[in-house]
């Protein structure tokens, strides 16, 4: 079991993932292996739990990026003012937290996937993205939730036209992870207003019951947030 709360001292060994957690003296070492990616900590600080849990993927390999872009593996066509249900993947990023009865502190972030950043819009005016290529799937597809995540997207064409739908734009503000050992979710839905213009929102629900609510970064940075939604203006 990876994802949740852990008791310090800890020491969790799957796969090529190692975490160990321990106590020295008043402080505390901290040691993470993510495939041959190691990083070494020492916390001066009174705590008792770790929290490791997925959390928004546009931190690494650093954060210069506010939007996860989705390109999908085949275009997706919608008749005029229709509505489709899909599910695509997203790349893991997994977060490490510290702290004691129920406040964490973000202590380490890390992935398995290999970051790749993409051009939104035109050179002059758009704006660097995470990027990601996804399958289309109409039923949830099988992950490796330590690697890949799944988005259940709800596509509204709102327009008198057919449109043609080949990526999807998310603001990491507005992220609302889910997870449990099995999966990680999350829940969006996507609004076509004219042909090359969408907008797409999160929804606070998770895509099974059972499901966990993960830490959301930009809250925890106290962030000034104007909008939540990603606008699309420069195509779909």
């Amino acid at each position: 079991m990876i994802f949740g709360e852990h008791t310090i001292p800890c020491d969790i060994n799957q796969s090529d993932l190692q975490i160990t957690v321990l106590q020295a003296q008043n402080s505390f070492s901290y040691l993470r292996n993510c495939a041959g990616n190691i990083v070494e900590k020492l916390i001066l600080m009174n705590l008792s739990d770790i929290l490791i849990a997925p959390v928004e993927p546009i931190n690494l390999p650093s954060p210069v990026a506010s939007y996860l872009m989705i390109e999908f593996a085949r275009e997706i066509m919608l008749e005029p003012e229709t509505k489709q249900t899909v599910y695509l993947t997203f790349p893991i990023e997994t977060g490490v937290f510290v702290g004691k009865k129920g406040k964490f502190e973000l202590l380490d972030v890390f992935t398995f996937t290999k970051p790749r950043y993409t051009l939104y819009g035109e050179p002059r005016n758009g704006f660097i993205c995470k990027y990601w290529k996804s399958r289309i799937f109409l039923e949830e597809p099988e992950t490796d939730p330590m690697v890949e995540g799944i988005i259940k997207l709800d596509i509204d064409n709102a327009s008198h036209e057919w449109v043609t739908v080949n990526k999807a734009l998310f603001n990491g503000v507005g992220m609302k992870i889910y997870y449990n050992q099995n999966c990680v979710s999350m829940k969006a839905q996507m609004k076509v207003l004219e042909e090359e213009v969408a907008e797409i929102q999160f929804l606070s629900s998770a895509l099974h019951k059972e499901m966990k609510k993960s830490p959301e970064l930009y809250s925890l940075k106290r962030l000034s947030v104007v909008s939540k939604k990603a606008i699309m203006l420069e195509g779909i």
